[in-house]
């Protein structure tokens, strides 16, 4: 090999060839990391979680690419502060057919109360740290596996703009097909497998109620999760979902306003 060190054309004995396959090895691991680093901060603030996440990045990263990963979460909604709901997940990723020790994390949404967002949210997190170009076998509660299936069958952008949580569905895909992640959900008969069956999550939901007094919150970017730019929005809120019925409820809150005016 060339080297530019000590001369031009000077040979460098000491290269060898694992040592390049070394280099790019290391070069296409940064560019993978960077990608990551960039999905986490355009979907989550640097605060609570984040400082955990990113360190995940920097240290353990590198030992996922390349596996094919088991991504396991859970979650619960709980009284929190204010006598409002908060969202607690969970989520375990490790490679199949490895000693790699898992990642596990948990965090806190606040003022949700809506289980199918928070598992969006918390499947849309994991994400952001999964490494590009990866299978994905995802286990999680039957009923939402069973939602994503059904989701996936529409085959009907009316009909996909009609379920509540679309503008988290349409991230998750839109994530999921520029990351080049391949989710690994085996539904041959219409039904989720035994397999998917046997996947209980007792145990880490256990967890997140004994522990919800010391999780830290996440903050999401939301404006950054509503992929589809022509979401729609009312006093500058986006709407998340059920368009068709939200609609409705605009027309007839107008419509009542109207009739008050007149009186």
């Amino acid at each position: 090999m060339a080297s530019t060190l000590k001369g031009r054309w000077e040979k460098d004995s000491d290269v060898t060839i694992g040592d390049i396959e070394k280099m790019v090895i290391d070069k296409e691991s940064s560019i993978l990391r960077m990608g990551a680093k960039l999905w986490l901060n355009s979907i989550i603030e640097d605060e609570g979680i984040y400082d955990l996440l990113n360190n995940f990045i920097e240290n353990d990263f590198i030992n996922f690419i390349d596996k094919e990963i088991i991504l396991q979460v859970g979650g619960i909604i709980q009284k929190g502060s204010d006598l409002c709901l908060d969202g607690f997940f969970g989520i375990e990723l490790f490679p199949k057919n490895s000693n790699i020790e898992k990642f596990s994390i948990e965090g806190k949404i606040v003022k949700i109360k809506n289980e199918r967002k928070l598992y969006a949210l918390g499947i849309i997190i994991a994400l952001t740290i999964i490494p590009e170009n990866t299978k994905v076998d995802l286990k999680t509660d039957e009923k939402i596996l069973k939602w994503s299936i059904d989701y996936s069958r529409i085959g009907s952008t009316r009909r996909e703009l009609d379920d509540p949580c679309y503008i988290f569905l349409n991230c998750i895909n839109t994530m999921l097909d520029l990351k080049g992640i391949k989710f690994l959900i085996n539904d041959k008969n219409g039904e989720i497998t035994e397999m998917m069956k046997e996947v209980k999550l007792p145990a880490l939901k256990k967890e997140l109620i004994r522990n919800k007094h010391s999780i830290e919150e996440v903050v999401i970017k939301y404006h950054n999760i509503i992929i589809d730019k022509y979401t729609l929005r009312w006093n500058y809120n986006p709407i998340e979902g059920a368009f068709r019925n939200s609609f409705k409820e605009i027309s007839n809150n107008i419509n009542h306003i109207d009739i008050i005016l007149l009186d």
